[in-house]
């Protein structure tokens, strides 16, 4: 597995974990009904923005790997 690669591993492994703890923390928000709006759309803007860098790091992760066995041992991996 390349440098690259690992890396990028890494940081997916690292962005899955702040998205898990973050919607968590969404869920609260929305849930408590002294929440306000501008507040729940902050959070919710933040969130969409890490999303979208955790999905470009997926691509990127797709793009290094060579074969499609290579693909699918990755998504088996990611879903553990």
């Amino acid at each position: 597995m390349s440098q690259d690669l690992k890396e990028d591993h890494k940081n997916r492994g690292s962005a899955k974990g702040w998205l898990s703890r973050r919607l968590k923390k969404l869920q609260d928000l929305y849930e408590d009904t002294d929440t306000s709006f501008e507040l729940l759309d902050s959070a919710v803007s933040v969130f969409d923005q890490r999303l979208v860098a955790f999905d470009s790091l997926q691509v990127e992760i797709e793009l290094l790997l060579d074969e499609p066995d290579d693909l699918e041992a990755d998504i088996d991996e990611t879903d553990r």
